[in-house]
């Protein structure tokens, strides 16, 4: 069975390899299948150089990578695959339609197949199912999304890993991270290439803003700092990798296990500069723990700060207050450590004075930068829920919405919140001493090149 993996055409601007993808891949290895991965992204490609490929591959299985701002453009392409070969089978995962599995599959005829939550173990059980394999039924494909006989959806519970290890390492070979230009995830680094990694999965906490578990539920899973370990080792010994990005949501949460995992890079030598990129948690942070992770190579993270308001912190059930952010930080910037702020506008019920608060907020840390996203309910998400109960998604087509537009019928017009976000960004970064900062990590013209393009996507 020849199976391809995509990453789909998109308009983000983060071009990283997709660790999903690779985990998905080699999964299905072990079970003797030989996968590819093509990401549109890294290869620029529009939805006509997408159908060229499709033509010329002939797969006789297709998966898409879905993120909620790349659905009309999934849209798309599974109506390219099934038009150029109709005997393809067509599956969706990820984290949109793991949020809304049976909305997807019903708004998507061209899909064949969905999955709910992590897709290693359903994905090769599919492949194998479709292949001849005996003993394999539908309805026992742990997160399968399905059509019954007749067209009736159906959704099958989703399954686990507990021991992280025994997925293995992505198929780094079929994303080689040496290919990707210097467009990472938070759009800095000090060294490249990089290599997204991952160490646990899971997330305990109740943001009403996050649908995070819907992928990968509550419980923290972790691998071994052993495992990780030999990850690390091998992308720098035979990818040559310089920086490592830790895409956990909850990296900290554990304090034992980063000392293990810090502890461990300087036993074995490995000098490498690290980054947490997707947003720790503040409170799991301490003097200590900062001052261990600077002394193994880590030289910034991300903060998710969310908002400079108590009252919209308790809307989102951050269990924060921006008394603790602020002293957080300030401890971070007495570590030697200058992060990057993540915060919101246009969360539901917000008004447009704690926006104007937020954005005083930011600028009052002690922060190296900022991003200021207009809030989008994530489906699976509790707020999603919310606005669902209360009506205001009846007018919300995914198929038609841009990445760009309020997706929801939000209390302050798109427009504004378009202005707000705009303001926000060059009230903060066009401070000299942050402009400075700026020049001063910039490393290659074509980092410059790409952060010019994605200032002014963001913007404009």
């Amino acid at each position: 069975m020849r199976i391809l993996l995509v990453r789909p055409v998109s308009d983000t601007y983060i071009i990283s390899p997709p660790i999903g993808l690779g985990y998905l891949a080699a999964h299905l290895r072990t079970s003797g299948f030989d996968p590819a991965i093509l990401d549109c992204v890294k290869e620029g490609y529009t939805l006509d150089d997408f159908s060229r490929f499709v033509r010329n591959y002939k797969a006789d299985l297709v998966g898409f990578q879905v993120w909620s701002c790349d659905v009309p453009q999934v849209a798309q392409s599974l109506a390219i695959v099934k038009r150029l070969n109709p005997g393809t089978v067509t599956v969706v995962g990820g984290a949109h339609p793991s949020g809304s599995p049976v909305e997807t599959l019903a708004q998507w005829p061209q899909a064949d197949f969905g999955f709910q939550g992590e897709g290693e173990q359903g994905l090769t059980q599919l492949a194998r199912k479709l292949s001849g394999a005996q003993g394999i039924e539908y309805d026992s494909i742990p997160g399968l999304a399905w059509r019954r006989n007749g067209g009736a959806i159906t959704v099958n519970r989703r399954s686990l890993v507990d021991d992280l290890d025994t997925l293995g390492m992505p198929a780094r070979d079929l994303m080689p991270p040496a290919e990707y230009p210097n467009a990472p995830h938070q759009g800095f680094a000090s060294a490249f290439p990089i290599a997204p990694i991952i160490t646990t999965r899971g997330c305990p906490f109740s943001c009403t803003f996050c649908a995070s578990h819907a992928i990968n539920g509550r419980k923290v899973r972790y691998r071994t700092v052993t495992h990780v370990l030999e990850e690390i080792e091998l992308l720098h010994k035979r990818f040559g990798v310089r920086e490592f990005h830790i895409e956990d949501d909850n990296f900290t949460i554990k304090r034992e296990f980063v000392a293990a995992f810090c502890h461990g890079l300087q036993k074995r030598g490995i000098h490498t500069r690290w980054h947490c990129s997707s947003g720790m948690r503040l409170d799991s942070l301490d003097t200590d723990l900062l001052r261990l992770m600077k002394a193994a190579g880590c030289y910034t993270f991300t903060v998710a700060i969310e908002s400079g308001s108590d009252r919209v912190l308790k809307l989102m059930e951050k269990k924060m207050d921006t008394r603790t952010a602020r002293r957080q930080v300030a401890m971070m910037a007495r570590a030697g450590f200058k992060p990057t702020g993540l915060f919101m506008i246009g969360f539901p019920g917000e008004k447009l004075h704690e926006i104007r608060q937020t954005i005083r907020f930011a600028k009052s840390l002690p922060l190296k930068r900022a991003q200021f996203a207009i809030f989008h309910p994530m489906p699976g998400s509790p707020v999603w829920t919310d606005l669902e109960r209360q009506g205001r998604l009846q007018n919300l087509v995914w198929h038609k919405i841009k990445p760009s537009e309020v997706a929801y019928a939000s209390d302050i017009p798109e427009k504004e919140l378009k202005r707000l976000q705009r303001n926000a960004f060059l009230a903060f970064h066009l401070r000299p001493k942050i402009l400075w900062y700026q020049l001063k990590e910039l490393n290659s013209w074509q980092n410059f090149t790409y952060l010019v393009k994605r200032v002014f996507a963001m913007l404009f």
